[in-house]
């Protein structure tokens, strides 16, 4: 947590920085910090797909199926910058679409 918070404060649009901070909070509990953090990546760069898919993951934890499943819809849809991350962006978010199946 510390490293990230230090490289937002180095470089505060430094979209990784964000969205590993958001995983951090997400793995402790802390849902509606980890959904800022992500938010805040997203709004920084619309194409970081890691960061839908880990708001996704956050809302799927939630149990805000909805939000989760439009998240991964999203990852899905965008092109993306063409980063390795986007390619397993994708993949994951069709394995999670997969997991919560139809409905909500």
């Amino acid at each position: 947590m510390a490293d990230a918070d230090r490289a937002i404060r180095i470089s505060p649009d430094y979209v990784f920085a964000y969205d590993n901070r958001g995983e951090i909070k997400r793995m402790r509990g802390d849902y509606d910090s980890a959904v800022a953090d992500f938010n805040t990546a997203i709004r920084l760069d619309p194409e970081f797909l890691s960061a839908y898919l880990d708001r996704g993951s956050t809302f799927k934890e939630m149990g805000n199926r909805k939000s989760a499943r439009a998240d991964f819809q999203t990852v899905l849809d965008m092109k993306g910058k063409g980063r390795a991350v986007d390619g397993w962006a994708k993949k994951r978010a069709q394995e999670l679409l997969d997991e919560l199946g139809s409905g909500d």
